[in-house]
């Protein structure tokens, strides 16, 4: 991890958790001690006023509740009253109450401070709320000062020190007042902070394409005023230099704010090849740095090959105990089914088989479909052609065998099993789309009319879980698919875009079950696994986008998403066990990646190998490895050109 302190932490230093904050160094730095001063808030400011959402994160509530109520009804409801006016200013209806997000704390921050200006109601008061896990520890009162110009009236708190305990500070605005408003004019809140300056550089630990988009992410300790990186060659020279994004805060879900500040380099421009070192400087830090690798096809030669390895070492010699298929010993939580590998390494091989034919990597690849095609075949024709109770499983192997079998590359025993499940489907008269599927498939590699009038009398309207079979149809019928397909992949991955503002360009979960970026929308006490699959799920969304759209924005998107499975992400891991540094596990495995500190929190955590819960972040299924293996196969058989140089 390239530093120059010490690594992410998971509980917070010193979070100003606000997408507002300015910050300032009073006095030089001593040794490596900083002393600074930072504005928690200040409605005033020109950063505040320019924010989207500034308010988001504020709750409302009623002035004459207690103090307890208001935090307990505030965090599970936004308020949309905090309009402010054209001066700036903010006006509070009678009997309400303001409480600001929350501010953490901890040892490093000396003292708070702060002034409120406002006029209207005279039954108004402001307050620091000091927080211990979420819990009102104190609650200390700004001192009231009247003034006579404008009848305005002031309230000051004076180098306030943090309570003992307490790890955050909300600010309460209260006006009791019945029927009269009130009206805020200016708000600051101020931090006093001494603290060692800690800043770390992530990147891709697998390297990137010269032609592609490419950016790395810095995490610190403090709001660096200046950051900017150079990249050099071997002879030290700089090849190419930039500016990262501002400092900003990534909060999670229900407004958890991330540990410290986050800020984002791109490179994209810079199309060399060859290994280089980035090197990063905040402020009058010393400058860190860490290697890059970038190469033309890298991901296809470097990150797919890996991947493969656990299927092959996880080959089952023998069918179950009760005589059913089994190819593989999926044992690990989350597992998918036989069906559903299947079918994942049979389409990623059917997007890739073209475009790189002889490839070692690609006779990797057809080794580990073709073991389990023709595996399967073996049993439908040798035992039966019903190889799940489960429709969903069953349709999963028949369109890996009938996926194959369109190629023209299978073997006739593949043909003729799919052929053979596919008269089975037939006889219940199925309605679904996997039926469809598989009969244009087949049509396609039999040129036998009957499979095309069945696909035509039941087309399940357009979908969009094969899109290929929606393609072939359209080309075989008047209906029209492709402008469709283009427009849901683009709303979809526009969606995930919206979702992912940060230096990571992590998206949020945008599914009902999911919260946050690690959460999932349920109660209780269980741990969330890592969101690796999660991550790889957005990544195929946005690729399939890119290809219907050639829109950069979602390329930029899936390339952030496989910088995060390959170390640039706040642990620094490359969560491909034996394509990073560390080795453990089956060689390849993917991890189910960064999770939630607990299941409540959407702090992202890694705990080392036998630490509590560990499994859940650094285990692994066949199914992460298959997910994994579909989004890159994605994303490689787009088309790229060699780079100029």
């Amino acid at each position: 991890m390239a530093k120059n302190k010490s690594c992410f932490f998971l509980t917070a230093l010193f979070l100003l958790a606000a997408p507002m904050l300015a910050y300032s160094t009073e006095g030089e730095e001593d040794g490596t001690l900083l002393d600074t001063t930072a504005d928690l808030l200040n409605i005033s400011s020109p950063s505040f006023a320019a924010a989207q959402g500034a308010f988001k994160l504020w709750k409302q509530g009623k002035a004459s509740d207690p103090v307890h109520v208001w935090l307990d009804a505030l965090e599970i409801s936004e308020s949309d009253a905090l309009q402010p006016n054209e001066d700036g200013s903010l006006t509070m209806p009678p009997d309400t109450v303001w409480v600001s997000e929350s501010f953490p704390v901890d040892a490093n921050t000396s003292f708070l401070s702060g002034a409120v200006l406002g006029d209207g109601s005279e039954r108004v008061s402001v307050s620091l709320l000091w927080l211990s896990k979420q819990t009102v520890l104190k609650q200390d009162t700004f001192l009231r000062l009247e003034l006579q110009k404008d009848q305005h009236f002031r309230f000051n708190l004076a180098e306030m020190e943090v309570p003992e305990n307490a790890d955050a500070v909300r600010l309460a605005l209260c006006n009791q007042d019945s029927g009269q408003p009130a009206r805020w004019h200016s708000i600051l809140l101020n931090a006093a902070l001494s603290y060692t300056p800690e800043i770390t550089l992530t990147a891709s630990r697998l390297g990137y394409e010269p032609e592609w988009p490419k950016t790395f992410s810095v995490h610190t300790n403090f709001r660096a005023s200046q950051a900017t990186f150079v990249i050099k060659d071997d002879t030290d020279k700089k090849c190419f230099q930039g500016q990262l994004s501002g400092a900003e805060l990534i909060t999670g879900h229900g407004g958890v704010p991330w540990p410290g500040y986050y800020y984002q380099g791109d490179f994209s421009d810079f199309q060399d090849e060859g290994v280089f070192t980035i090197e990063v400087q905040c402020d009058q830090c010393e400058p860190v740095s860490r290697e890059i690798f970038i190469r033309y096809q890298v991901l296809w030669n470097r990150a797919f090959l890996p991947a493969l390895l656990p299927f092959k070492a996880m080959r089952s010699e023998e069918n179950n105990p009760d005589g059913h298929l089994h190819l593989w010993n999926e044992t690990g939580e989350n597992p998918a089914t036989d069906g559903e590998l299947l079918w994942n390494l049979a389409r990623s091989w059917s997007f890739l088989y073209v475009r790189f034919a002889d490839s070692p990597v690609l006779t990797a690849l057809e080794e580990e479909v073709f073991y389990g095609a023709e595996k399967t075949a073996d049993y439908v024709l040798g035992k039966s052609p019903l190889l799940s109770d489960e429709p969903h499983v069953q349709n999963r192997f028949l369109n890996a065998l009938t996926c194959i079998a369109r190629t023209g590359r299978g073997s006739d025993t593949i043909l003729k099993a799919a052929c053979l499940m596919m008269e089975k489907q037939l006889e219940s008269s199925p309605s679904d789309p996997w039926t469809f599927y598989a009969a244009l498939d087949l049509y396609v590699a039999t040129q036998e009319e009957r499979y095309f009038e069945y696909a035509a009398a039941h087309v399940p309207g357009i979908t969009l879980d094969r899109v290929e079979s929606m393609l072939t149809y359209e080309s075989l019928s008047a209906d029209t698919v492709s402008p469709f397909a283009r427009e849901q992949f683009g709303k979809s991955a526009d969606i995930l875009l919206q979702s992912a503002k940060n230096a990571y360009d992590l998206p949020q979960g945008t599914q009902p079950h999911e919260a946050g970026f690690f959460l999932l929308e349920k109660e209780g006490a269980q741990i969330c696994r890592g969101n690796t699959v999660r991550v790889l799920s957005a990544a195929e969304i946005a690729a399939q986008a890119y290809r219907y759209t050639a829109d950069r924005r979602y390329l930029r998107f899936v390339c952030s998403q496989f910088n995060w499975i390959w170390g640039n992400n706040p642990m620094d891991a490359c969560l491909v066990a034996d394509a990073g540094e560390k080795e453990f596990l089956i060689p390849g495995a993917v991890m189910h990646g960064i999770g939630p500190v607990n299941a409540q929190t959407d702090i992202p955590a890694f705990p080392e190998t036998g630490e509590k819960d560990w499994k859940a972040y650094r285990g692994f299924s066949l199914n992460n490895n298959a997910s994994y293996i579909v989004a890159l196969s994605h994303l490689l058989r787009i088309p790229t050109v060699p780079p100029k140089k």
